[in-house]
């Protein structure tokens, strides 16, 4: 059976928290994170921010060591992509996203969500559904908290179209929902249309870029069956200018309003 990188490096950071003679417990104590996330980070099932992954080193005692091995660990798997973005979120102080085929998780509906996941995941099981559209779900608190983070979400005009299987009423309300979170204090909506003037992300596809308060932002992209996520100093300032490039060719944020409710009303009502 093949072993993944992630796996192995999570195995080494294991080896090295048992020569030091420490319970996970106490590592994720003093790396100032929950011992559960030890865990995921030595079964190869869950990334980290350089940030955190330094903090572990240093409380195995190999800060530098651990960061140098942690570049082996490879791309995270979308599941484990997803759920490291969910950590991330709930830390954010700005959230940035471009979308070409689907409305960002944070602003989509439940019946919407359940479309996309199960049109990405078609042979999986009701339940595996069921649970992935509950975390979905649940990223979205984010926006409960006390000082919530800003979201810049742009859209490419063909993600209007895009149905996923979903019928007009679910169409129609997702887009009712996407007008109301528009409205919300800190949530910036903007579409790209068809015609827009030349941008990177008609070629390249889906963006983000996450900003917190106290560290390295980090950018990710999406794929089929991997994502890639990173907080590399270098290319952070790079994909941002990129994201500025897109929203450049974007509608105001009031003709992207009237957008949407123009197609909420001529097709799915």
């Amino acid at each position: 059976m093949e072993i993944s990188p992630a796996r192995r490096v999570g195995r080494i950071l294991e080896l090295l928290r048992n020569d030091a003679a420490k319970t996970q417990a106490e590592v994720a104590r003093e790396a100032h994170c929950d011992h559960t996330y030890i865990s995921h980070i030595e079964k190869g099932n869950k990334g980290a921010h350089i940030e955190t992954v330094r903090a572990i080193g240093r409380a195995l005692g190999h800060e530098k060591a651990v960061e140098e091995i942690w570049g082996f660990a490879g791309i995270a798997e979308t599941p484990a992509t997803a759920e490291l973005l969910a950590d991330y979120e709930t830390e954010a102080v700005r959230i940035s996203t471009w979308t070409t085929t689907v409305f960002h998780a944070l602003l989509q509906t439940e019946q919407y969500a359940r479309a996309v996941i199960r049109t990405a995941l078609p042979f999986s099981s009701d339940n595996t559904v069921n649970e992935l559209v509950a975390k979905r779900m649940d990223r979205q608190g984010v926006f409960a908290r006390r000082q919530p983070p800003s979201l810049w979400s742009v859209v490419d005009e063909s993600v209007f179209y895009r149905t996923h299987g979903a019928d007009n009423v679910v169409m129609r309300d997702q887009l009712a929902h996407l007008e109301e979170e528009s409205h919300r204090p800190g949530v910036c909506v903007q579409v790209v249309p068809f015609g827009a003037a030349r941008n990177p992300g008609g070629v390249e596809g889906m963006l983000g870029i996450v900003d917190f308060s106290d560290r390295t932002p980090v950018w990710y992209s999406d794929a089929w069956s991997a994502g890639k996520l990173s907080d590399d100093q270098d290319e952070v300032p790079k994909y941002t200018r990129y994201f500025d490039c897109i929203r450049a060719a974007a509608l105001s944020p009031a003709d992207s309003t009237e957008f949407i409710a123009r197609v909420r009303m001529e097709r799915y009502e």
